[in-house]
Formats: C-alpha cells, sequence, structure tokens
C-alpha cells in the first residue's frame, strides 16, 4: 500500500492530474494506493498516523502550493516520522526540477527540508512511457525492502526489513544506558533487524501518537533497563507505549552499571508508573564478563520474541 500526499485541484495551484498519473503507474505496477481522507481539513495527525501505519510506502507531490497548505505540510510531517521509504516528485508541466530544489528554503521554515533528502522525479516530462519506467524504478530504489517477482517482471511485491525498537535512557551510564543500547542494536543488527529509537529524523523525541504509529511497524521491542530509566517521563512513556503495541519485547540491562539483583529490584520502580509488566519477560544482561554467553542469551531472546509473534 503506498500513501500518495498531493494538493488537490488543477495544476498550477494544484496536483490532482499529477495524483492520478503517479496512481495509474502504481496500480499498473500491483500496488494498492490510498490517500488523506477529504473530510479531515485540518488533517487529523492521529488519523494520518494510522493510515501511514498500514502503508509501505510514500510518494509526494511538490508544488509552492503543496508547502503553502497546512494540511499538505501535516501529510508531509507524518510521512517523515512514519519511518517508511518515500520518493518527492514534481509535475513537470507547472514546476521545474529547478523550481522544485527553490523550494527547498520554504521547506526548512516547516521542518521539512528532509523530503528533498530523495532525488525528485518528474512527471509530465518527455516520453511518458520513460516516464513511467523513471518512476518505478525510482520506487524500487527508494524502498530497499522492495524485490522484483520470480517471474521477472516489473510488479514490486513490499517485503519489509523486520524492524526492532530500542528503548533507553539516553546518556553515558550509569545515569544513562546509551552504551547499552548500542550493545543491543549491534546485537539487533546481526539478527537481521533495522533498529529504530525514539528520535525522529530530526532527533526530537517522538510525540505518544508518533511513537505509537512507528510501534506499529516493528516486530520487536527492547527496554534498556535501569533506575534512572524508570525515572524518566519520557522513558515511562516509552515503556508504556511498547506495552500497549502488543509486540513481543524483552527487557535488558548493562552489566557494567546494573546487577542482575538491582535489575530485578527495580521492579517495585516500575509499579510506581504502571508498567511493572515490563519485567513479564526474562531480563537479558548485556556487557557481562562473558560476552560469548550475553550475545547467545540476546539470540535466544530474539528467537523467543519471534516465535511469540
Amino acid at each position: 500500500l503506498v500513501f500518495i500526499s498531493f494538493k488537490k485541484g488543477a495544476g498550477p495551484a494544484g496536483s490532482s492530474a499529477a495524483f492520478e498519473v503517479v496512481s495509474n503507474y502504481l496500480t499498473q505496477a500491483g500496488y494498492a494506493v490510498c490517500q488523506a481522507a477529504d473530510e479531515e481539513v485540518p488533517r487529523s495527525t492521529q488519523g494520518l498516523h494510522r493510515q501511514l501505519a498500514r502503508c509501505q510506502m510514500a510518494v509526494v507531490i511538490i508544488s509552492p502550493s503543496y508547502l503553502e497548505s497546512a494540511g499538505c505540510r501535516a501529510e508531509a510531517q507524518a510521512v517523515l516520522h512514519a519511518f517508511i521509504p518515500y520518493l518527492p516528485v514534481h509535475d513537470a508541466r507547472y514546476v521545474s526540477g529547478k523550481q522544485a530544489l527553490d523550494l527547498i528554503p520554504t521547506a526548512s521554515t516547516h521542518d521539512l527540508d528532509n523530503l528533498f533528502n530523495r532525488s525528485l522525479i518528474a512527471i509530465h516530462s518527455g516520453d511518458p512511457g520513460l516516464c513511467q519506467n523513471l518512476f518505478l524504478a525510482a520506487v524500487r530504489k527508494h524502498n530497499p525492502a522492495a524485490t522484483d517477482d520470480p517471474s521477472g517482471g516489473v510488479l514490486p511485491t513490499m517485503v519489509k526489513q523486520p524492524q526492532a525498537f530500542v528503548s533507553f535512557r539516553e546518556g553515558p551510564g550509569p545515569t544513562g544506558s546509551s552504551e547499552g543500547a548500542l550493545a543491543a542494536t549491534e546485537l539487533l543488527k546481526r539478527a537481521g533487524y533495522r533498529v529504530i529509537t525514539s528520535r525522529d529524523p530530526q532527533g526530537k523525541a517522538l510525540s505518544p501518537p508518533n511513537l505509537a504509529a512507528v510501534l506499529q511497524h516493528c516486530q520487536l521491542a527492547v527496554i534498556v533497563i535501569s533506575e534512572a530509566y524508570f525515572e524518566s517521563a519520557e522513558c515511562q512513556q516509552e515503556a508504556a507505549a511498547v506495552l500497549r503495541a502488543l509486540i513481543p519485547y524483552f527487557p535488558v540491562h548493562d552489566a557494567k552499571y546494573v546487577s542482575g539483583k538491582e535489575a530485578l529490584d527495580l521492579i517495585s520502580v516500575a509499579m510506581k508508573y504502571d508498567v511493572e509488566e515490563v519485567f513479564d519477560r526474562q531480563i537479558r544482561v548485556l556487557h557481562s564478563k562473558f560476552p560469548d554467553q550475553f550475545a547467545q542469551s540476546f539470540q535466544t531472546a530474539i528467537t523467543q520474541a519471534q516465535q511469540e509473534r
């Protein structure tokens, strides 16, 4: 399912014609498409995140009027926060490539300059067949999890790389768990997971609705626990969100700063914030004296979580 974000209306004030072209390209290639509901003006942030949680990719049709629209800007922010592949395009009949790139300063004023982190693709430029081929090639390129069908055709099948969410208290130990998070991240990557945290592409903490949307894309969560973790309101929110997401999870502790006994003693602290369910899973250890054993224990926890799904 591909989400298409665009300014409704006839060109050059709107991009409805470009939407029809992009939609046709995608449906002919075997994709289902969707767009924001018309009745949501201004766009419902939660509604957008729920919609994007079902999507494997997004296409954003860039124009001056798009960035002038509060509703379209809300869609663009939701796309950037959804942690899915996206592709910016422009309708060459009304917006040239140079004019599209000239929109970067305008996008920056709304924290949307990351839209231009992908190569812009032109619609309605030259040979229609070539346009379509270039667009579909870009779709496959910017969706690293897309694969062609076995027959050698051009029908891409969306197969997402499994994603794991790592929740931790930022900072050096013992007050923070950044070292433990890095160790967990490395082990998850070895197991084939793409790792994400509670920070958006600009490094800002995700709001609760955005965090919930991110977790809907995850197949696993790892919580690096410490006393400082449970004292953080932001970490409490993350732990609660993981529990509500109903995805497999397990807690870990960094043995350099938190012993196994100290980790278990944190149950009473977690109870104060209604997140004691974090301890319903076996606690795994990071940075123990026996690195091979802790790596094997971590891998066992991942395997058990995969079986839980």
